[in-house]
Formats: C-alpha cells, structure tokens, sequence
C-alpha cells in the first residue's frame, strides 16, 4: 500500500471515531449484563470487581509498553504490555469492534485495562460512569483470559468507592497524559490514598512522573517505572537516528 492510500485509510478511521455516534451508555449496560450473567461480582456501588487472581504479579524491566492502537507494532507479542492511555476517540474505536480488538490483544502478556477519560473538573456522575464503564472492559479481557495490571486511575473525591472493586497487593499502571497530568494538592492527597488503600506492589507509569509523586513512592517503598510515552520514544528515537 503506498504512502497516500495508507494515510487516507488511517485518516478515515479518525474521523469515524471522531464523527460517527456510538451509544456509549449502551454498551455499558449491555456489558454490565454479559458480566453479570458470567458471575462477575460488583460492589454495593456497582463497580465491576477486578480481581487479584486476574493481574500480573510483577512487570518486568525488559517488557514492551504499547498503547493498544500499537498492538501489532512489537517484535516480541509475547513480551509486549498493552496500554490504553489514548485519546477518547481512539478507545470509542476500540470499543466499537471490541470483540475483533480483544483477539488481537490476546498473545500479549496482558493490557492495562481501560482508560475513558476521567477528569476531576467533570460531574461526579460522569466521572462514576466512566470509572463503571473502565472497570467493567478490564474484566471483559480478563474473561477471555487476558492477564490485567490494572489502571490506578479514579476521580475526584466523590469516586472514592471504585476502590472497592479494585484488587490490592497487585501491579498497577498509571497515565501520566491530559487530565491526567494536572496536579494539585487534592490529586496529591488522592494519590497518597490510593497507595494506602490498594497497597501496589509495583507501579508503572506510563508518560511522565513528578518528582513529588516519585519521593511519595520511594518513601512508601513501592517500586516503580517509568516508560515514555509512543510518540515521545518515536521522536526520541528519531532524534538519535539523525
């Protein structure tokens, strides 16, 4: 396929993304059945519960970051980690043909989970349902046998009780892209908290870390590492080519 052919495929399928209606709150109870109907638990509050016999107990220092629209882009599948931490637009496509996605995920050593936007500045409800919506994918891959590390990702304040649903003592994964960048006192404190609750033995995340965060870390004792994000190690890469 020639270069022209192959964008115009590529730019086609971000304005499907992008443009096409997809009937997000739909999907979520449609999922919330087929996860029920499979005996996966929920909490009091309705988060899908992730459980620790579905997650990878340790990362491994020579594994493959990929965001997951990368999938097919590693020399080694089998060593390769696939991360969700992408724009919306590119997950919505994701979920659009999730069932093709999901076998084409499989044969990797596992996926981050999933990673709707969840941005403090936005209503709580937005926030739970995205939160509901995250927890509920993670455990569809973990139903066709795709090992987790789960994403360490909540909201604000008022999301809380997804922590409930989440395991404790396993490896996590952190985006460190958009929102999720900001910081401030509440996100410091919530971090702390998080660490409290779920007790990580392994953090790995995926963009940048702030100094801060990587003191609140080290004096926790939790291990952790920090891998650039794909179009940052592409460039970095290019550079050293040059």
């Amino acid at each position: 396929m020639n270069d022209r052919k192959h964008n115009q495929r590529m730019t086609s399928r971000r304005e499907e993304n992008i443009a096409a209606p997809f009937d997000l709150i739909g999907f979520a109870v449609r999922t919330e059945r087929h996860l029920k109907a499979h005996g996966i638990r929920f909490t009091d509050r309705g988060f899908a519960v992730i459980e620790p016999d579905w997650c990878l107990r340790d990362v491994p220092e020579d594994w493959i970051v990929r965001p997951l629209s990368k999938a097919s882009q590693t020399r080694d599948p089998s060593r390769t980690l696939l991360c969700p931490f992408e724009g919306d637009a590119g997950l919505v496509g994701h979920l659009r043909r999730l069932p093709e996605r999901i076998e084409s995920w499989k044969g990797r050593a596992g996926v981050c989970g999933f990673d709707l936007s969840v941005c403090v500045d936005r209503p709580v409800e937005e926030q739970r349902f995205m939160l509901w919506t995250n927890g509920m994918v993670a455990d569809l891959l973990a139903l066709e046998g795709i090992p987790l590390v789960p994403n360490f990702r909540i909201g604000g304040p008022g999301t809380l009780s997804a922590l409930d649903a989440m395991p404790r003592g396993v490896a996590y994964a952190e985006g460190a892209l958009g929102c999720a960048r900001e910081s401030s006192a509440l996100g410091e404190a919530l971090f702390r908290w998080k660490l409290t609750v779920l007790r990580p033995s392994f953090l790995l995340v995926y963009g940048t870390l702030p100094e801060r965060k990587a003191k609140i870390l080290r004096a926790a004792g939790i291990p952790f590492r920090v891998v650039p994000d794909y179009r940052s190690a592409c460039f970095a890469a290019r550079g050293k080519a040059a």
